[in-house]
């Protein structure tokens, strides 16, 4: 039979991010850490009012050098990284946080959206990183 169909199953955010190779952990019932196959650090998902938020920290602020120049060039870097954004995380004891983040709206959300976002972290921590080494805060 050459008959095509489409077919669509409902799992959940840990399974469908399993089968591509991305271990998970589940901290509470809507967050999740997420490891990404280059990077240490966790990619963090939460679900919140409808919609799903990814935010992969980078570097503390304190670790970079204080230059007009650097927060130039992130923000030229904003613009190449769509559909993703740098932001400051201030909310955290330890200090300021370079992150990455991105939001899906949780309705009709396909897998490939979730799938593609983390993807696109990924490819996007080199260049982050590349830009960053000559911002190192030597002390």
């Amino acid at each position: 039979m050459q008959t095509e169909i489409t077919i669509k199953v409902k799992r959940t955010i840990s399974d469908l991010l399993y089968s591509y190779g991305y271990l998970v952990t589940r901290k509470s019932e809507n967050l999740l850490l997420v490891n990404l196959k280059e990077y240490e650090t966790p990619l963090i998902l939460v679900e919140a009012e409808g919609e799903l938020y990814f935010q992969l920290d980078i570097i503390e602020l304190a670790h970079l050098i204080n230059d007009i120049n650097l927060y130039k060039l992130l923000l030229k870097l904003n613009m190449e990284l769509t559909p993703l954004a740098l932001g400051i995380d201030d909310s955290r004891p330890e200090g300021e946080i370079l992150v990455l983040v991105e939001s899906l709206a949780i309705d009709n959300l396909y897998e490939n959206e979730v799938v593609s976002i983390i993807e696109n972290i990924e490819s996007s921590i080199l260049n982050i990183a590349s830009l960053l080494r000559n911002y190192l805060n030597k002390q």
